[in-house]
């Protein structure tokens, strides 16, 4: 009986393990929500794409969210993570139709340094991103005690404007 309950626990958390993460985090709608004002239905996008210039863009992990209210698209949430200087941070950019940022959050920050990338007010710098070279200290902000998790931020945001702007100019969504 130990046996069965034993193989019973492993094959229901391997297929936990196994399952896509097909919807919106809670952290996730609030974000979006708070900026649409509205709650849109999100259909997760596939991320499979053959061309050589999407494979080099893409990242474990990234999850590329269509947004629509009533028919209408209202923009897209692309979540991923980053680098800090000892550990990933997940984050998530809400990209209007045209493929400007709305909104920047970090969703879950991991290391015990850098935390300071998670204030509001410094993310909303980023608002009206259109995909040009950031530089920490002329474009944004510096800030004190997460320059490296702030650089991998800069560079990794730049790295999904350009697969959006692909996405975007390929209308393969």
């Amino acid at each position: 009986m130990r046996l069965l309950f034993t193989f019973f626990f492993l094959c229901c958390f391997s297929w936990l393990l196994c399952q896509e993460n097909n919807s919106l985090t809670k952290k996730e709608k609030k974000f979006v929500t708070g900026i649409l004002e509205v709650e849109p239905t999100a259909e997760l996008l596939p991320l499979k794409l053959r061309e050589p210039s999407f494979t080099a863009l893409i990242m474990d992990g990234d999850r590329i969210f269509l947004l629509r209210w009533q028919e209408q698209i209202l923009g897209y949430l692309f979540s991923t993570r980053a680098m800090g200087r000892y550990e990933y941070f997940d984050y998530s950019i809400l990209f209007s139709a045209d493929v400007s940022v709305m909104g920047l959050t970090v969703t879950a920050y991991r290391s015990s340094h850098g935390a300071a990338i998670c204030q509001k007010k410094w993310l909303d710098q980023f608002k009206g991103y259109e995909g040009e070279e950031l530089i920490l200290g002329k474009q944004i902000d510096g800030i004190a005690g997460a320059t490296i998790s702030a650089n991998s931020l800069l560079t990794d945001i730049r790295r999904a404007h350009q697969l959006m702007g692909h996405i975007r100019d390929q209308k393969l969504f």
